[in-house]
């Protein structure tokens, strides 16, 4: 063969490893993903979490997972749809405040931590960041759960989902 052959052939192998390369980097990516969704919904299950929790222990164990999922989803190591999923989710039992630490929805979430925002969340500057709202929304509309406001309730926690993923998106620790 000569030295150009070679050359061609080089070339080839290369551009297979590339490729080899991006599959195996793709793979890889949602291998993490799936395990990271699957830690997650684990743990969040084992938390026996509602509105009317007074105990300081599981309160703190979901704080200390949001935490933990709202890193994920400022570094990207779960999709933004599951993203928006769970902080949707979130909406039920996080305080949501303004920019004076007022909590808008101190009747919707869970009612110990609303009353005690500022102790609990005092070590997780993310959390308080990413709830923390600059736009004004109707808070009571998005928990109406008649038939009649479907749509707008809907769409109030979708604007208020979008607002909360680009704060946690923002954030600088």
């Amino acid at each position: 063969m000569e030295l150009k052959d070679w050359a061609s052939v080089a070339q080839i192998l290369t551009a297979i490893s590339l490729i080899y390369g991006a599959v195996q980097i793709t793979i890889n990516r949602k291998q993490l993903f799936s395990n990271t969704i699957s830690r997650c919904l684990n743990e969040f299950q084992k938390i026996n979490i509602s509105v009317d929790c007074i105990d300081t222990l599981t309160i703190k164990k979901y704080i200390d997972l949001v935490g933990e999922e709202l890193f994920y989803f400022q570094n990207h190591y779960i999709p933004k749809n599951v993203a928006k999923e769970w902080l949707d989710g979130m909406l039920d039992f996080l305080p949501i405040t303004d920019s004076k630490e007022v909590v808008l929805n101190k009747d919707h979430c869970i009612i110990y931590l609303g009353e005690n925002r500022s102790q609990l969340l005092k070590n997780y500057p993310r959390i308080k960041s990413a709830f923390t709202l600059s736009n004004e929304y109707d808070i009571e509309l998005m928990y109406d759960d008649s038939l009649k406001s479907a749509d707008l309730r809907l769409q109030i926690r979708k604007n208020i989902v979008e607002e909360i993923y680009e704060n946690v998106r923002r954030f600088e620790f």
